[in-house]
């Protein structure tokens, strides 16, 4: 997404002499839209899950660590098409991902859960599910060894 934004601030630069009020416009929506957009990252550790939305800008990033031993489970939750989004995306020409967000649910042991909203494949996310479940399970033995 990002980089649609980058050509539209190109494209809008190289034309500005035509319409200065106009372009002016688009560039600031533009730059706008390149210092908030970002990319999300999931960064599984052998003690932690780490959640980060990274924008150009580390002050306005957003990270979330959760331990492993704060956690109960975890949940991926992968959204497909709807038959609807697929008509309307035949008709009505949008740019950009119109397919919602996959996200994952982490129950914690308090009785609260954490969503978090990704991109990526399904293998990624079935692979990260994976080390966060053994990780679980890792500090679950370890507390059960020193009861």
């Amino acid at each position: 997404m990002r980089m649609i934004f980058i050509a539209i601030l190109i494209l809008c630069i190289y034309n500005f002499n035509i319409n200065p009020a106009l372009f002016g416009f688009i560039i600031g929506l533009s730059m706008l839209f390149i210092l908030i957009s970002g990319v999300a990252i999931i960064i599984v550790t052998n003690e932690e899950i780490e959640f980060m939305f990274k924008r150009i800008f580390p002050f306005i990033s957003r990270s979330k660590k959760i331990a492993f031993t704060d956690i109960k489970s975890i949940e991926f939750i992968e959204r497909g098409y709807s038959a609807l989004t697929i008509i309307l995306n035949q008709i009505i020409f949008v740019a950009g991902n119109t397919r919602p967000a996959d996200y994952y649910i982490i129950y914690l042991n308090d009785g609260t859960h954490y969503e978090h909203q990704c991109q990526g494949s399904r293998k990624e996310h079935e692979k990260a599910v994976e080390l966060v479940n053994a990780g679980i399970q890792r500090c679950q033995q370890q507390h059960q060894k020193h009861r």
